[in-house]
């Protein structure tokens, strides 16, 4: 790379500003893309914005001037610089015009990158800086205002755990920043209302006015599906007291799902061209914090922002108690397997909506995952909260799910855990209320229990520290290990191993191996799994790479559990994937299992993370699979390859015609769906022999082989395999 730089004149007002606007995109960009090495962010004139490292490189800008000449306006290519260096370059445009581009140099990879990886992992981040760029150029900020305009977008950005909810804030700031006497944003489809005005957040001026114009708002948005504007007061009793600046929500197919609305008294100026720029650009920035920050379903917040926010209150003791709640519905699996999934989120919503309407501005909901809910309620006693609790409860046991001559009740069953004014950890806050929630569906459900203890480890010695932390430890001391146990052929390559499954063991402190019933659901409670699925990954390869093993063709695959957290927006299937690119080992090598339960129960998270596995060349499948009496049904939703049969089926074969015939239909629909079987808890010769009559392909269990540590393992078979 060329020595040569031109300096940014880092010391004068712009250069400070542009990085506080750009050096958030940097951040996000240096994320996804680790090895990456800087970011630089030209305008629409080609000239240099701001870059990471603080200097130009004069070959981008050659770069950039080659693909202008040529006419080059894509979204986005990887090209190699006059120095050698690979560099992702994407042009940014909106409504016609050209915003400017991107380049991020991409540093060394012992693989090719992979452009189309690059360029989905990078969409998203580039998409919001367009919207960034695109409100500079609209209202072109002149260097006296330059302040207040940021001031305005950085407010939207910026996330106070402690403080008002980004909506809220992003409310206010457009009440104070535009000048207007009440803010309003509604989403009819998330059950979202927020309110602001001059005097105070949900003042009765606001809700007063917004129950006048919130359903004319509403439709004349969805009809028109366009910014309303009026700024002319009429005098007669029908006619709006206040000027109008009326903006549409959509949602991510475009349909018009609520509005933002401005209301200014009418003494003040009228709304300018710019005030509606500024509005439409703010709309926008709603739609990405509900999409990142809420959940699709029901609008609440997701388990991330609600973490960060009680985490925030919980961290230091005060005179305040504070109580959380943990709810879970108690018949959710019934009614999708009489009714349908749609049913079943529909009921969930019928909760959420139960549930909000026992809140107070201050109390904050959460759905964690599935049917399972959170609420924390701050500065509340624990009697004030068993009776929110037990309206919840009441409110959802009156409303049975009917449909045609069938008839269920979603009943729900509630955990309560109080702080008692003393600092805590959320983890722990949350697995004490879900303990508790437990003992509800123990008393047969549709009840509230409350924790006998306001922090679940107060038995424990302060001088032992926290299973959880003892998983956090062993995560970052790689004091897991890894075993592997054969796949063998039953009526497919019978006799043959062909494959073998990781299985995690944990190191106690006497230096014994801990089976995973001993710290996985701790672990799934403390929200862990998705960091031990990326340990197991990647020390597998790492394994696999130290044997210097050659794969001619991956017939010997290795499989891998995947847990419901790694598929929850954690971008485990690009990080899978690029770890297995960068190791320069073949994705079919691969498999990659989910329990049939956690893949029906997030189906919209399991399919596609299935879709995408399956493309790459990696094989996906269903563990545990054959327990529910739906189990057939499920698959029409979800593009699997093979089926791995429940143990406790496969161990009663011998002796229950019920679980042979289950096994036979097994095997009858995974032939008809074209994917293969494998038969768990293989334990004897005889089981195995009736297994191979039966038609199950492959085989796994004590009679084919115990668990042996991995190292060996998979040394020695993929050895021979490539031989």
């Amino acid at each position: 790379m060329s020595e040569a730089v031109v300096e940014l004149p880092a010391d004068e007002p712009d250069a400070v500003i542009a990085s506080r606007v750009y050096a958030p995109y940097a951040q996000l960009i240096k994320m996804l893309l680790p090895r990456s090495t800087s970011v630089a962010i030209y305008d629409a004139a080609k000239e240099l914005n701001w870059c990471s490292d603080g200097y130009e490189r004069p070959e981008v800008r050659e770069l950039i001037q080659q693909l202008e000449s040529r006419g080059v306006h894509d979204e986005g290519r990887i090209h190699e610089t006059s120095s050698g260096q690979a560099a992702y370059l994407a042009f940014l445009q909106s409504g016609g015009h050209g915003l400017g581009c991107v380049v991020v140099e991409l540093g060394p990879s012992r693989t090719a990158w992979n452009e189309t990886v690059v360029r989905g992992l990078l969409r998203p981040v580039l998409r919001c800086l367009e919207n960034c760029l695109e409100l500079e150029h609209s209202i072109e900020i002149a260097p006296a205002n330059h302040d207040s305009a940021l001031d305005l977008l950085m407010g939207v950005d910026e996330d106070n755990p402690a403080g008002p909810s980004p909506l809220h804030r992003l409310v206010r700031h457009s009440v104070e920043h535009l000048r207007c006497a009440v803010g309003a944003l509604i989403n009819t489809d998330k059950n979202i209302v927020v309110t602001w005005d001059v005097d105070g957040d949900d003042t009765l001026v606001s809700n007063e006015l917004l129950s006048r114009t919130q359903k004319n708002l509403l439709a004349w948005a969805q009809l028109n599906n366009r910014t309303m504007l009026v700024n002319h007061v009429g005098t007669k009793s029908d006619a709006p007291s206040y000027k109008i600046l009326s903006c549409p929500i959509h949602d991510a197919n475009d349909a018009v799902t609520g509005v933002l609305a401005l209301f200014r008294e009418p003494e003040q100026p009228d709304f300018d061209l710019k005030d509606v720029r500024i509005l439409e650009f703010i709309a926008r920035r709603v739609v990405a914090i509900m999409n990142s920050r809420h959940d699709s379903l029901t609008g609440l917040p997701n388990k991330v922002i609600f973490e960060s926010r009680v985490q925030a209150a919980l961290r230091k003791p005060d005179e305040h108690k504070h109580v959380l709640l943990y709810i879970d519905l108690d018949r959710l699996q019934s009614i999708n397997e009489a009714f349908g999934y749609q049913s079943g989120d529909e009921v969930i919503q019928r909760l959420a909506e139960a549930v909000q309407q026992q809140l107070r501005p201050i109390d904050m909901a959460s759905r964690l995952a599935g049917d399972r809910f959170a609420v924390f309620l701050p500065g509340m006693e624990l009697a004030e909260a068993n009776a929110v609790a037990q309206s919840v409860v009441d409110r959802m046991a009156g409303l049975s799910y009917l449909r045609e001559q069938q008839s269920l009740q979603a009943t729900v069953s509630i955990g309560l855990v109080g702080s008692a004014g003393q600092a805590q950890v959320f983890s722990h806050f949350l697995a004490a209320a879900e303990i508790a929630c437990k003992d509800a569906k123990n008393l047969g459900g549709n009840c509230v229990a409350v924790s006998k203890e306001p922090v679940i480890e107060r038995r424990r010695s302060s001088s032992r520290p926290h299973v959880a932390e003892m998983l956090q430890m062993a995560i970052a001391n790689n004091e897991f290990r890894l075993q592997a146990q054969p796949l063998v052929g039953l009526s497919i390559s019978t006799g043959e191993i062909m494959g073998q499954e990781i299985l995690l063991r944990m190191v106690d402190k006497g230096g014994n191996l801990l089976a995973p019933a001993k710290f996985l659901d701790l672990a799934h409670r403390c929200n862990l799994m998705g960091a031990i699925d990326r340990w197991v990954l990647t020390n597998t390869i790492q394994i696999l790479r130290e044997t210097g093993a050659q794969y001619p063709q991956p017939a010997h695959q290795i499989t891998l559990n995947v847990s419901m957290q790694s598929l929850d927006g954690s971008g485990f299937v690009d990080f899978a994937l690029n770890e297995i690119a960068a190791a320069g080992l073949p994705a079919q090598l691969f498999r990659f299992d989910l329990r049939e339960s956690v893949a029906i129960e997030h189906v919209k998270l399991a399919a596609p993370f299935m879709r995408e596995m399956r493309d790459a060349g990696c094989q996906v499948g269903l563990d545990d699979f054959g327990v529910r009496l739906s189990s057939f049904a499920d698959l029409k939703d979800l593009p699997v390859q093979y089926l791995k049969i429940d143990g406790s089926l496969i161990r009663r074969i011998e002796d229950d015609k019920y679980a042979e015939s289950v096994i036979k239909g097994i095997a009858k629909a995974a032939e008809i769906l074209g994917v293969f079987t494998i038969a768990e808890h293989v334990e004897s010769e005889s089981l195995a022999k009736r297994l191979q009559d039966l038609d199950i392909n492959f085989g796994q269990g004590f009679h084919f082989g115990r668990p042996r540590p991995a190292e060996a393992i998979l040394g020695a078979d993929l050895a021979e395999e490539a031989l």
